[in-house]
């Protein structure tokens, strides 16, 4: 069964607490994972684990680049 990328989110995200990692990334992380799920969800596509390809996630950020997002957000993202 596909998990959620909220709750994978959250696992991760603990571990990121537990190795003492910066807040700030922390959120950064978070929010592009936030971002990726509204994408999907925009286009009807699961928020699920089964949605981590390398295709959407190409697609997403081409998206991104070519909306007029800067480099390095896409970068980060």
């Amino acid at each position: 069964m596909a998990e959620r990328l909220d709750d994978l989110f959250t696992s991760f995200a603990r571990d990121l607490h537990a190795a003492q990692k910066a807040e700030r990334t922390i959120d950064v992380y978070g929010q592009s994972v936030r971002f990726y799920s509204a994408w999907l969800a925009d286009r009807g596509r699961p928020v699920t684990t089964e949605s981590l390809t390398k295709y959407a996630i190409s697609t997403w950020l081409a998206e991104l680049n070519e909306e007029g997002k800067s480099a390095a957000t896409v970068l980060t993202y």
